[in-house]
């Protein structure tokens, strides 16, 4: 809720010039950033249907001899994540390294990949122009 988000920025001294008022946008807006990212966690997942498929097929090999297999996961499913606005992973460590802004949020999402549990790294940055695309200055550039 609203309340509850604005209560956890207040206590984690995270409020900076918002007010109470801008909550309802603020949670709109956060939980709108946490739908598109899932999608996205679907996309790099989609790349291992493979790993669910066979998960599958164990598993109906199981049910028929009553072993071992059942109850995994056909599809992606979310097991957790956490907020670690404070800690800068590897990848933004080192692109900070060549002069990128640091990220202004990090998520660890934890996604049950048929039995086997995976970690994403999300970090979060702010662009208002897109100048902060995750590429590395000068590879393309010739004179480089």
């Amino acid at each position: 809720s609203p309340q509850m988000f604005w209560n956890a920025m207040v206590r984690k001294g995270k409020k900076g010039d918002s007010e109470e008022s801008d909550m309802e946008y603020v949670v709109a807006i956060h939980n709108n950033m946490n739908e598109v990212t899932w999608g996205q966690v679907l996309e790099w997942e989609a790349l291992h249907q493979d790993v669910y498929q066979a998960k599958m097929n164990a598993n109906a090999d199981a049910e028929a001899g009553a072993g071992p297999g059942s109850g995994v996961a056909a599809e992606p499913k979310l097991l957790r994540f956490t907020g670690r606005p404070d800690e800068n992973s590897p990848k933004a460590r080192m692109k900070m390294f060549i002069g990128c802004p640091a990220p202004f949020d990090r998520h660890d999402w934890v996604v049950d990949r048929a039995g086997e549990e995976v970690r994403y790294v999300i970090d979060y940055y702010h662009d208002d122009d897109g100048k902060d695309k995750d590429t590395l200055p000068g590879l393309r550039d010739k004179d480089t």
